[in-house]
């Protein structure tokens, strides 16, 4: 009975045994591999490559969830998450400073063009003003009539 007991005890803990190395064999090269993905997407991210870098991170939270490196891929995509972010933000408050910036010059501009007609009334004299601030006519010379006959014989 003790064999029994001793033989039974025996095979539950070959079994777990071989449980946990199944799980080690399954689960080790995962880690490896998710390990390596980690490192290429860290080298993108050195040379810049953001959009690389975020797909193999998300290969890594997808294909290998339950490793470290996959909680590192989930940090690091929600870093450069909000990095794109602050830079969307950076980016929209110069186009928004450029915008009013253009709006105050279209403002001025629209306010120049609309003094354009007072400044050419003022520029142009009046008719009446005009001939007042003439200056008064010169007398004429009395032509005599042997110039009257030259005048209209040149006509003719």
């Amino acid at each position: 009975m003790a064999y029994r007991r001793l033989l039974a005890l025996t095979a539950i803990i070959s079994s777990l045994i071989g449980a946990v190395v199944v799980y080690m064999v399954i689960s080790i090269p995962n880690d490896l591999k998710s390990d390596t993905l980690l490192k290429e997407a860290r080298h993108q991210l050195e040379k810049g490559n953001r959009d690389k870098a975020r797909q193999s991170l998300s290969r890594i939270v997808q294909q290998y969830p339950r490793t470290d490196a996959a909680a590192a891929a989930t940090i690091a995509l929600l870093t450069i998450s909000d990095q794109d972010v602050r830079e969307l933000r950076s980016q929209f408050t110069q186009v928004k400073a450029e915008h009013e910036e253009e709006r105050k010059q279209i403002n001025a501009l629209t306010r120049q063009v609309s003094d354009v007609p007072n400044l050419v009334a003022a520029a142009i004299p009046s008719p009446a003003g005009a001939a007042a601030k003439a200056d008064p006519p010169s007398p004429r010379k009395k032509t005599s009539a042997h110039h009257k006959k030259k005048a209209t014989r040149r006509r003719r």
